[in-house]
């Protein structure tokens, strides 16, 4: 499904739990680094509801502590609440919740924009509302510029080996949902893993296609990256450079026009 957040704009969800976790699933279609925790929170709440985050943009430990602990573990409103007037998304974020940013939102733009963030999707059943939480918790520490890449501008981050870093690098600088990340296995012995990074809107489906066809058909053993001798990196960037030098006009001898006559 896919498309961009502002096509989202206006757009609210049902409040039945099913049905919001099938839109949701349909914009994310071609993500494999979406999660979903569907779970049933007891005592005055006894709902089920479910939580939507992107795989290495989020801290478990927040998720586990701040979400699911208390929400499972008692789901207990004050008196004076429970059973009262008023959305049950706001007495959760008010009465529950450990987490020290919350927001309730009805608008579909929003939460997408929370999501591809970092930030946690909380779904209530019968609840037209969500709440977005702030769970936050990629690694920044690591990133660092390649040592054969340097650039005199922008930023200065680069790839590392944890694939889920690095994916995650992409999400926060790509924040939409046309965005695709399909998950393979490639390497007889390795079974390691592989992922296709596109713009749905973008990608020519031939060629995604072919790609895909030449990775599952692969007779490879294993997939690791080959090694580049320093000189053999050094001639490339020599080369790289010459071609991207422009070229110098020789001055014009002394009766001479620009046609050589």
């Amino acid at each position: 499904m896919g498309g961009q957040i502002k096509d989202y704009e206006g757009r609210g969800i049902s409040g039945d739990l099913e049905k919001d976790l099938a839109a949701f699933r349909a914009i994310f279609e071609r993500d494999s680094i979406l999660r979903v925790r569907e779970f049933h929170s007891g005592g005055d709440i006894d709902a089920d509801c479910a939580l939507l985050y992107f795989d290495g943009m989020v801290s478990v430990a927040i998720i586990n502590d701040s979400i699911i602990k208390p929400m499972i573990g008692q789901g207990t409103l004050p008196p004076t609440i429970n059973g009262g007037t008023g959305e049950l998304a706001d007495k959760i974020v008010k009465h529950v919740l450990y987490s020290n940013e919350t927001a309730v939102t009805g608008d579909m733009a929003d939460m997408l924009r929370g999501m591809m963030y970092g930030d946690t999707l909380l779904l209530i059943d019968r609840s037209p509302k969500a709440i977005v939480i702030n769970t936050k918790g990629w690694k920044t520490r690591g990133i660092s510029e390649p040592e054969d890449e340097r650039v005199l501008e922008g930023p200065r981050e680069g790839f590392e080996e944890a694939v889920m870093m690095n994916l995650a690098l992409i999400r926060r600088r790509l924040q939409t949902p046309d965005l695709c990340i399909e998950f393979f296995r490639v390497g007889r012995r390795t079974d390691t893993k592989t992922y296709i990074c596109y713009l749905g809107s973008l990608v020519s489906p031939k060629t995604l296609k072919l790609l895909k066809k030449r990775l599952t058909k692969s007779r490879r053993r294993t997939l690791s990256k080959r090694r580049v001798s320093p000189n053999r990196k050094r001639k490339a960037n020599q080369a790289i450079r010459k071609r991207q030098t422009p070229k110098r006009s020789l001055p014009l001898q002394k009766n001479q026009t620009k046609s050589g006559i």
